[in-house]
């Protein structure tokens, strides 16, 4: 969450501790590691999956739900899920696995990230 309030079009892409929190994880899945352990695909082993991901801004809410002006700031908060999905085919491609097999794969990414977009919504809506 951003807080947006007198930012600037031109606001260095800097955003303080106190105005935004940030939970994406560098080389992260949409999907558990289990997914891919099953089907022999080896992730790293510091994955942070977007259901971690999803529970840490869930356990943030919970925490920030105790401030008083906690419904106005969420009024002007900016929730951005970004770029979830690559990852869960680009490890399977960079282990030789085929196109075909990694196809397979993607409705269940496709899922998860669908949830897990409409949980957030849910969470944020006042």
């Amino acid at each position: 969450m951003i807080n947006l309030q007198n930012q600037g079009i031109f606001r260095k892409p800097f955003v303080p501790k106190d105005d935004g929190v940030n939970f994406a994880v560098a080389g992260s899945t949409a999907l558990n590691s289990s997914f891919f352990t099953v089907r022999g695909i080896h992730v790293p082993q510091r994955n942070s999956p977007h259901s971690l991901q999803l529970n840490w801004f869930r356990n943030h809410l919970k925490y920030f739900a105790k401030h008083k002006d906690c419904e106005k700031r969420l009024q002007r908060a900016l929730v951005f899920v970004g770029e979830i999905g690559v990852n869960d085919c680009n490890y399977a491609f960079f282990q030789g696995k085929q196109v075909e097999e990694i196809s397979t794969n993607v409705p269940h990414v496709i899922r998860s990230i669908t949830d897990g977009v409409q949980e957030v919504i849910r969470m944020v809506a006042i």
